[in-house]
């Protein structure tokens, strides 16, 4: 909502754009801060979800988060577990896919965009820079000129 907000009041300012953008990017980079360490906690989930569930139940984890050997091991561990450790094994199941393979991905990717965005609002900020600067040359440029004329 934040962004949305200095996004509309952007494209109602003449005046005070580079305070505006200054704090777009404050924005976008507590965005991107809050992402990171979303993403860090998942990852650490996620890695101790992975060790439960090899060191403890035998499933192979692999390093891009699947598992191999999960329908095979569910049938062996139907057999030797009570319900009550089985349906905690297949819990811990659910919350490693959800966390490995859903909730990391997708933060990884919203960082990658809160950084483009970022990166863009920073160029937006040079460009507007430059156009004042432009804009204020300009006008020494023209005292120049009037005074040059009244010394002649």
């Amino acid at each position: 909502n934040k962004l949305d907000n200095l996004d509309a009041q952007l494209e109602l300012s003449n005046g005070n754009q580079i305070d505006l953008l200054n704090e777009k990017i404050k924005a976008y980079e507590d965005l991107a801060m809050a992402t990171e360490s979303s993403l860090l906690y998942k990852r650490d989930r996620a890695m101790e979800l992975g060790r439960r569930l090899s060191l403890e139940y035998g499933f192979k984890v692999n390093d891009d988060g699947t598992i191999d050997n999960t329908a095979e091991r569910l049938t062996k561990l139907r057999d030797t577990l009570s319900d009550t450790e089985f349906d905690a094994v297949n819990d811990y199941l659910q919350e490693y896919f959800d966390v490995a393979l859903d909730e990391i991905p997708d933060l990884e990717k919203q960082l990658l965009e809160y950084q483009k965005d970022l990166k863009d609002v920073q160029r937006e900020k040079l460009e507007t820079t430059k156009k004042i600067e432009d804009e204020i040359t300009k006008i020494y440029e023209k005292q120049i000129e009037v005074t040059n004329s009244l010394l002649c």
